[in-house]
């Protein structure tokens, strides 16, 4: 059960401001004829530490689902792009959100309102 796995909480930081040089995407999956989610969201990596996953699921489900890093890991300094699949999780807006760092720690934020477009999460 994602409850029960969850590890320390609010490392994160939701910010709602998204630069225009920063909206290409770095990582996740391919969407060359599909228009932008607007719960796609920006991770920043301020920290020192390797993050070697990030899960977004629904707050209302008990599973994390897949690893959305699909390009690899998010380095000490570095930004990307988490995008939507076309189509998946229709009306939904509120996502937890958890990281997993290179020396296994967990962190998560839980009821996150992606809906509202330009969401930044920052990991310090």
């Amino acid at each position: 059960m994602k409850k029960l796995i969850a590890g320390l909480a609010l490392p994160l930081v939701g910010a709602a401001a998204l630069l225009a040089s920063q909206a290409a995407p770095a990582f996740a999956s391919a969407r060359a004829l599909n228009p932008a989610d607007p719960r796609d969201f920006v991770q920043r990596n301020v920290s020192n530490v390797v993050l070697v996953a990030e899960y977004v699921s629904p707050s209302d489900e008990d599973a994390w689902g897949a690893n959305w890093l699909t390009a690899g890991p998010l380095y000490p300094g570095e930004q990307g792009t988490l995008m939507f699949d076309y189509g998946a999780y229709p009306g939904e807006c509120v996502f937890d959100i958890q990281v997993v760092t290179s020396n296994g720690d967990t962190y998560t934020n839980w009821g996150v309102n992606l809906c509202a477009g330009g969401v930044v999460m920052t990991f310090r």
